[in-house]
């Protein structure tokens, strides 16, 4: 039974909560090759019931399955190493890309290297050894979260404040734009996830978005709260007093206002 269940299953079994991919895989495995051991524990201490045939069948069928699972564990870890190495070619990417259509800014980062750590610190906890790559990249784990998380927000909050420019002031904040712009390229162009200067990158970033920010919304507050304003009081103030009913000469209109 247990041999048939291997066999149904080892595709696509069923795996724990919080268990990456290969790991729940193993886990899976772990738990069945468990399922089949205890009773072989229990026959050997009652050596008689092993000593007919049918215990001969038994054993030779353990050993059949035992085997069969061990090296499938040990195909899929093999295989997961060699897959590590090649995930880790995600950190030699660079911080951001731009939309070649709408040109807008994305973080470039590879959603695989977080599910590279996850597998490593499963794999490790069970056990199994992990390669040079993939504890390179655990070691970075919070660092390279803390650096998505950062980029993600500063990127959104360059859209937010893009939003913010009124059609009138767009023009003058072009050359404003060009440089936030230029703040942007390193990542684009020369910064990396392995990189050591992606901090003071992103503190670049902060001071150029909340300087750009802070012009915005002097500029709104201008055109809203002053000039437009001032215009609307303009237009409700009663410049000149004419009488509805009746005619007046010029000097009766110098009087009157």
């Amino acid at each position: 039974r247990m041999h048939d269940l291997y066999e149904k299953m080892k595709k696509n079994p069923p795996i724990q909560r919080n268990f990456p991919p290969v790991a729940g895989r193993i886990n899976w495995m772990q738990n069945l090759l468990k399922r089949i051991e205890e009773p072989m524990k229990q026959f050997q201490e009652h050596q008689n019931v092993l000593a007919g045939k049918d215990g001969i069948r038994i054993i030779k069928m353990y050993n059949k399955v035992a085997k069969t699972i061990v090296r499938y564990e040990v195909w899929l870890h093999n295989t997961w190493c060699q897959s590590s190495d090649q995930a880790k070619t995600g950190l030699l990417a660079t911080l951001i890309v731009r939309h070649p259509d709408n040109g807008k800014f994305y973080v470039n980062f590879d959603p695989k290297i977080f599910e590279l750590i996850r597998e490593a610190k499963c794999l490790e906890r069970m056990g199994f050894s992990i390669p040079e790559s993939a504890r390179i990249a655990l070691m970075q784990e919070d660092k390279l979260k803390t650096f998505h998380r950062k980029l993600e927000w500063a990127l959104k909050e360059y859209d937010r404040i893009k939003s913010q420019v009124l059609p009138l002031t767009a023009e003058v904040l072009k050359p404003h734009f060009k440089d936030m712009d230029w703040k942007i390229r390193p990542g684009m162009r020369t910064l990396t996830w392995t990189s050591l200067n992606i901090e003071p990158y992103i503190d670049h970033l902060f001071a150029g978005l909340k300087k750009l920010q802070e012009l915005i919304s002097v500029m709104n507050d201008i055109i809203n709260n002053r000039i437009d304003y001032n215009i609307k009081l303009v237009t409700k103030t009663l410049l000149v007093d004419l009488p509805e009913n009746s005619s007046f000469t010029v000097s009766d209109f110098v009087v009157m206002q």
